[in-house]
């Protein structure tokens, strides 16, 4: 991976994950830009350094919040670790592949987060109501946000340094 472009695509979606993301919202519910970037590059990017970029996009996200540094970056590494360990044993270009991944990955996160919310603060809201809208919906809407964001993704993989796309070469 090619670390200097690298860096800089993480400094404009960690801008756009904190001024535009937020305007955004469906009911309160944010998409998550930089998980999306994590599963992505934990299907196309080399393992080890899939599992670096995601630490590096945890920092960011732990960055942007006031949780306690590292929740964010252990959590991306993960799923990146996770999408790795998985992406020989699926279609990872298949654009269905690719939500579905995405989707699983964001729900655990978020299912994480809320209980993790649960656990060591006092919400108001219920967890019944925490699963509709702070795990459900936005799930689906990082999924949703997330196909746009691989199409560009997928344009600067030369940029970044990603392995070629294997194409599958018939010879009779």
């Amino acid at each position: 991976m090619r670390w200097i472009v690298f860096i800089l695509l993480l400094c404009l979606i960690l801008t756009v994950q904190s001024a535009v993301i937020p305007r955004l919202s469906l009911w309160g519910a944010r998409a998550d830009l930089l998980l999306a970037t994590t599963v992505f590059l934990g299907l196309f990017a080399r393992p080890r350094e899939s599992i670096v970029a995601a630490w590096l996009l945890g920092v960011g996200a732990d960055l942007l919040t006031i949780e306690r540094f590292g929740l964010m970056s252990l959590t991306y590494v993960v799923i990146a670790l996770s999408v790795s360990s998985i992406r020989l044993y699926v279609f990872r270009e298949s654009r269905l592949t690719q939500l579905v991944v995405t989707l699983i990955a964001a729900l655990l996160v978020n299912l994480f987060g809320l209980l993790y919310r649960h656990v060591v603060y006092d919400p108001g809201e219920s967890v019944v109501r925490g699963l509709g809208g702070s795990v459900i919906l936005a799930s689906l809407y990082t999924t949703a946000m997330s196909m746009p964001l691989y199409a560009v993704l997928r344009r600067l993989g030369p940029a970044l340094g990603l392995p070629r796309r294997h194409s599958a070469a018939v010879s009779f």
